[in-house]
């Protein structure tokens, strides 16, 4: 299973980081970090806080264990996403190098809005599947 240290090693690299450019803006030495990433050192709820502001990242993306399954399902569906509308992968690519740069209320919109679209997507689903089972 994945541990919380492994999970910020992979939002870090995902980003682009050095891991010394992430622990300065966490405010915490690199070696420190890199025993986190590498599970030797536990990682209180404030330096995980510090890390998903840094990383543009939900909390729960980095506390949270995702099951293998569902985790594979989603990113087979944002691949789908991204090859059917290549301006899907722009936009992400382009999100994803601000994230970093988005103010807390900014992250929040931007999340609020994501959850609303998801939902929007998900009853569209459920009544084409309804409409194709008449």
């Amino acid at each position: 299973m994945d541990s919380t240290g492994s999970r910020i090693r992979e939002a870090r690299k995902a980003r682009g980081l050095e891991q010394k450019e992430l622990a300065e803006r966490m405010g915490i030495s690199a070696a420190f970090l890199s025993r986190i990433e590498r599970g030797e050192r536990g990682c209180s709820l404030d330096l995980l806080r510090r890390a998903s502001a840094v990383l543009g990242c939900p909390l729960a993306e980095l506390a949270e264990e995702t099951p293998r399954p569902e985790r594979q399902a989603l990113e087979d569906l944002l691949d789908l996403a991204v090859r059917e509308h290549p301006e899907v992968a722009l936009y992400l690519r382009h999100l994803s190098g601000k994230a970093g740069d988005l103010t807390e209320e900014e992250r929040r919109f931007l999340a609020d809005h994501l959850k609303l679209a998801l939902g929007q997507a998900d009853e569209a689903l459920r009544r084409h599947r309804r409409e194709d089972a008449l």
